[in-house]
């Protein structure tokens, strides 16, 4: 039944272009108990005041103005004064089929989960926006665990905190960190060890738009934080869940060679890095080659690393040797 509160949490950072059209996608929503906390993160475009119109016109509507602190901390503000059995994120450049929550929480609720995912669809500003749909009402319930184990082996799911319905019991002793960055990979652990069922659906709710000035899509040494983070679940899963080592060592390769790939190859300032992450592949090459489940694309860099760091820079970054 469709009679417990949803909060609805949107960090909002300077999307003034995008927002309307994703608080016209929340209110338009078909279930009906909810609660939409816009967290504006000091924004300096106008976007604290669309959120405040939107509040003034629905009551469903609250906002947060705080100073910018990042998504991260947006979301944990959000979370402080949520009052929902679930919890749903949704970025504010975004925007959700009509049906998103109705479906997802139908889902929890059938299947006595605490966490339900749904598909999604990429697309850039300025293409003609796509349409979300039910897909084909196939549906895969796991454990905490193994959602963990695809998250990690990145096996065609994120760690991202959109695209998801959460319970809120889920955080209630733990919250995002204060990094701007892979706030959600580090906090992936945390939350979903502590599901015993977790809901796959492959209806397509959720729109995803891809800025190329997006931070994840570009170099800056604050993506650097992922090094640790991999390096830190590492030891902590090695310590709580063994059986997940393997999966937790692939994600951490792929964060290597990804910053390989990304970081300026001749400036001095950034050499330890450099070093940094070519040690790491080639300590984990070996174990994540004979591993079936680390992805092709990882095994081909791993072969490639076999080759030499010189050889490997240069086709990581699409250059002729």
């Amino acid at each position: 039944m469709e009679s417990e509160l949803i909060s609805v949490i949107v960090p909002v950072y300077n999307v003034k272009a995008y927002l309307p059209r994703c608080l016209e996608s929340i209110a338009a929503q078909g279930y009906e108990p909810m609660e939409v906390i816009l967290v504006d993160d000091g924004s300096t475009d106008g976007s604290g005041t669309v959120c405040d119109e939107w509040a003034e016109r629905d009551s469903r509507f609250k906002v947060l103005h705080r100073d910018n602190a990042g998504p991260g901390q947006a979301r944990n503000a959000g979370l402080d004064v949520s009052l929902g059995h679930y919890v749903a994120f949704i970025d504010s450049d975004d925007y959700v089929h009509p049906d998103y929550l109705s479906t997802l929480h139908r889902l929890a609720e059938e299947c006595d989960a605490e966490a339900v995912l749904c598909r999604w669809t990429e697309f850039r500003a300025g293409q003609d926006e796509p349409k979300a749909d039910a897909g084909n009402g196939l549906v895969r319930v796991m454990s905490g665990k193994e959602a963990l184990r695809r998250i990690f082996y990145q096996d065609d799911l994120t760690h991202s905190p959109w695209g998801r319905l959460l319970k809120r019991s889920l955080f209630d002793d733990c919250r995002f960190t204060e990094k701007y960055v892979y706030e959600d990979l580090e906090i992936a652990y945390a939350l979903y060890r502590k599901a015993a069922h977790v809901v796959e659906t492959d209806a397509n709710l959720y729109c995803y738009l891809l800025r190329d000035t997006s931070l994840m899509r570009t170099f800056n040494p604050r993506r650097t934080v992922v090094l640790d983070i991999t390096e830190r679940l590492e030891h902590e899963v090695g310590e709580t869940d063994p059986d997940l080592l393997p999966a937790v060592r692939s994600r951490r390769l792929s964060a290597n060679f990804n910053m390989l790939r990304l970081m300026p190859r001749h400036e001095a300032e950034y050499a330890p890095l450099f070093d940094r992450c070519w040690a790491t592949v080639k300590q984990l090459r070996g174990g994540c080659l004979s591993d079936r489940s680390v992805r092709l694309k990882n095994k081909v860099g791993i072969l490639l690393s076999y080759l030499g760091k010189r050889l490997t820079i240069l086709v990581l970054n699409g250059r002729k040797v």
